[in-house]
């Protein structure tokens, strides 16, 4: 049986990519899938925060707005 991708569960092309992220090793068909996985999720809207984002009490937002709307950064 060959492996499959830990994101999307497609099978392992000729250059899948190895990632390790909080101890846990794990494989990817792309880095499209790899990122996906390893990106945190904005706390208001669930968005994968892939730029800087925003830090704010604790909690990752994809941007000012949302950050805004969920009452944290006034």
């Amino acid at each position: 049986m060959k492996e499959r991708c830990a994101c999307c569960g497609g099978e392992l092309g000729p250059h899948p990519v190895g990632l390790r992220y909080r101890g846990l090793d794990s494989v990817f068909c792309s880095f499209g899938c790899a990122v996906v996985q390893a990106a945190p999720a904005c706390c208001a809207c669930g968005a994968k925060v892939l730029g800087h984002g925003v830090d704010t009490g604790g909690r990752t937002f994809c941007s000012r707005s949302c950050a805004q709307a969920d009452a944290v950064v006034t």
